[in-house]
């Protein structure tokens, strides 16, 4: 059961039926309100206007975590090029044009060079910066050159299994795996706008928008993909 409640200081007004210094019980006192039961008695909570003032970008991986490696067809003794380089390149790149293309945004890395860092020290970058938005850059591989494209992912808590021990999880812990949970339908808006904008870039492949249980993610409190 979920209530609101409200207390107010009782204040002593007389009414022409009443002596001085009674206090009239209503409407003093403690309101409850049953959300369950009235909620067409509920001012709602007018959402805040949304301005793109900061934006968090994330390049996947990194440090003692290089991702997917990329392996060079010719020549064979090349090195391959890993996902945390790929990713930490596009980042400056995107950072770059978002701040040439809007001005005044702050665009933030929660990683400058090649270190590691967990998946909630990457969505505590965007909280603690008041992030607008935040955006997680990864880079995939298949076994088939053929295949090619272009992903937007969304948090998904359907298919998130609770971990071993969940019951002994801190309140805390739990408010962070589950806060990304309030902005999920803003992260898809967010979503199918990067798809739309990548579509209409005419390049022949079309951009797909999914779900998934993606553990950078899901400790965001802004729209995040």
């Amino acid at each position: 059961d979920v209530y609101n409640k409200v207390e107010a200081v009782p204040t002593a007004i007389p009414t022409p039926h009443q002596p001085e210094g009674t206090i009239t019980p209503e409407p003093w006192g403690i309101k409850e309100i049953d959300l369950t039961q009235e909620p067409g008695q509920i001012s709602p909570t007018l959402p805040r206007k949304f301005s793109l003032r900061t934006i968090v970008i994330d390049p996947g991986h990194g440090g003692s975590d290089p991702g997917i490696t990329i392996s060079p067809p010719t020549p064979p003794d090349k090195p391959g090029v890993f996902e945390k380089d790929i990713t930490l390149n596009i980042a400056r790149l995107l950072a770059t044009t978002l701040k040439q293309r809007f001005g005044g945004v702050r665009v933030v890395l929660t990683r400058e060079g090649d270190n590691f860092i967990s998946g909630e020290e990457r969505t505590t970058i965007a909280n603690n910066n008041r992030a607008d938005v935040f955006l997680s850059l990864h880079v995939n591989k298949a076994a088939s050159s053929a295949v090619s494209g272009f992903e937007v992912y969304v948090m998904d808590y359907g298919s998130l299994d609770l971990p071993e021990g969940y019951q002994e999880v801190s309140a805390q812990s739990q408010l962070l795996d589950y806060a990304q949970a309030k902005y999920v339908e803003s992260s898809k808006l967010f979503a199918q706008q990067i798809v739309s904008a990548y579509d209409a870039r005419n390049t022949g492949r079309k951009g797909t928008l999914k779900n998934a249980p993606l553990f950078t993610l899901k400790g965001a409190t802004m729209p995040a993909v």
